[in-house]
């Protein structure tokens, strides 16, 4: 299934820890999560941890919590 945005935000989760938090809005309208603990290999299991009614209302949202998003068309 094509992801049609991706978005991350780096959590401090306690003294010197931060987590890696990467979701992805795909086509079917699943949106996937993997937290990555300090890591920065992706090997965690995707997520689902629900559904999204409008891509651009999510772009948004996710970039006024302060999510870096990543655009298609820069992924490879």
């Amino acid at each position: 299934m094509a992801t049609l945005l991706r978005a991350s935000l780096l959590l401090r989760v306690g003294h010197g820890e931060r987590q890696l938090v990467v979701r992805e809005l795909r086509e079917d309208q699943r949106v996937m999560q993997r937290i990555n603990p300090g890591t920065p290999i992706d090997e965690r299991p995707w997520t689902e941890i629900g559904r999204y009614k409008d891509l651009e209302i999510e772009r948004a949202r996710l970039r006024a919590d302060g999510w870096e998003i990543e655009e298609p068309s820069r992924r490879q």
